[in-house]
Formats: C-alpha cells, sequence, structure tokens
C-alpha cells in the first residue's frame, strides 16, 4: 500500500498565498484551488498538532505522528513555515502540520476515471453521488455531524456540476439555493489520483448552507466500491 500525504496550504513553492488558519481533518482541505503535489525529502517528517500555539512552538508541538523520506504529499496552504498536512495510510487519517522545507515538488499523480461514481469521505461520514444526464453531471450529498448518537446533524445538496479545465487541472462544482445568500450551498471538488478533494468553503464548525452546525463536506473522498488503496510506488 502506498502512503499518500494529503496537505491544506494554498501553494508549496509560492509566497504570498492564502493562511490556513487550522489544520486538522474535520475542515481538511480548506481550499482545492490551488494544490501541486511533493515528496517528503528528509528521514524523519513529525506531524505537528493543531493546538494552541502550534505549530510555531516547533518540537513542542509533535506527537507521534511522522513520515519517511519517499512519502508522497499533495499541499495546498501555508502557515509560517509549515503546510497543513492529512497523511493516509491503510485506514486511518491522520492531519497536522509539517515543515514546508522537507518537500520537493512531484508530478501530479494520473487521474483515476470520471467524475460519475460514488464518492465515499475516508473521514467522517459524507457521500457524494454524480451521474452522467443528457450530457451533463448531475451531483447531489449528504453529510452528517453526530453530536451525541441521539443527535444527529445532516446536510444535503445537489445541483448541475459545473466543470471549469485550466492547464493546472479541472475543478467541477454545484450551488443549492444560489438566489439565496443566506442558503446557498457551494460544494468544489479536485480529483487527484484515486482522491476526489471536496471542500464547501466551511472553515469553522458554524451553520452553513450546506448543513446545520458542524456540518460539512469538506474532506478526502474514495470510489465507493474501491476495496483498497493504491500500492505504493
Amino acid at each position: 500500500m502506498w502512503s499518500f500525504l494529503l496537505a491544506a496550504s494554498l501553494c508549496l513553492l509560492a509566497v504570498g498565498h492564502a493562511v490556513a488558519e487550522s489544520c486538522n481533518a474535520y475542515l481538511f482541505p480548506q481550499s482545492v484551488t490551488d494544490l501541486s503535489v511533493a515528496t517528503v525529502r528528509v528521514d524523519h517528517l513529525p506531524i505537528l498538532r493543531d493546538d494552541d500555539r502550534c505549530p510555531a512552538a516547533g518540537t513542542k508541538c509533535e506527537g507521534k505522528a511522522y513520515l519517511v523520506r519517499g512519502n508522497q504529499v499533495l499541499v495546498t496552504g501555508t502557515q509560517g513555515r509549515y503546510r497543513c498536512a492529512a497523511y493516509w495510510s491503510g485506514k486511518r487519517q491522520t492531519t497536522g502540520w509539517v515543515a514546508s522545507d522537507a518537500l520537493t515538488p512531484a508530478p501530479m499523480p494520473a487521474l483515476e476515471g470520471d467524475w460519475a461514481d460514488t464518492w465515499k469521505r475516508v473521514q467522517g461520514d459524507a457521500v457524494l453521488t454524480i451521474r452522467r444526464r443528457a450530457g451533463q453531471y448531475a451531483a447531489s450529498g449528504i453529510a452528517t455531524y453526530a453530536v451525541q448518537p441521539d443527535n444527529v446533524r445532516t446536510g444535503a445538496a445537489d445541483g448541475t456540476l459545473r466543470v471549469i479545465t485550466s492547464a493546472t487541472g479541472a475543478i467541477a462544482s454545484f450551488t443549492q439555493n444560489a438566489d439565496d445568500p443566506t442558503a446557498r450551498c457551494t460544494v468544489t471538488m479536485r480529483q487527484v489520483g484515486p482522491w476526489l478533494l471536496v471542500n464547501d468553503g466551511a472553515s469553522d464548525d458554524a451553520n452553513s448552507g450546506c448543513g446545520g452546525m458542524g456540518v460539512t463536506f469538506n474532506g478526502i473522498y474514495q470510489r465507493r466500491l474501491r476495496k483498497e488503496m493504491p500500492p505504493n510506488r
């Protein structure tokens, strides 16, 4: 199995991109528009926690999780000299900050299949379904957030998927309640290798047009019928 790191920072090498305010699995990724792939170039790279005063406190933020030389990463945001990273290995996603100077640019992985499929979020309960209809894509999704076993908040959205292709890749999105600013829900997504990265604009656990407090479509998704992660390369 390969180990794939997905990072939530807005650019690996460029300066002046948006700052990532937080780095946790619940809100990752906070952007899908500026993505690049990199490879870890050091033998041991700690993944820092998203606690108070982190990642600025450096080694005081270290936990047990770390990366090793050769692990591939996808980066999209920054805070100081750190990138926000979500590491997926086997059935576990670990999210935290990593030092940007320990990363080297790498090519984007080839896409695996069309947009149309049923995609399941690997961290938390959310499903996106994309179907071809009359030459277009129709998208729908449902996401939940369990406060308690008997208190589960739900969000749902649907619409026509619009795909915009550029030299840096294709970005797709759909919007529900486009004419109502108080209820508008826009879900934006991008395919990277076997993954679908999704963002609905959530930056905290407040209410949004996509659902009640704590509900978001943000996340890393995989095709629902996929039984295993892609092999290491």
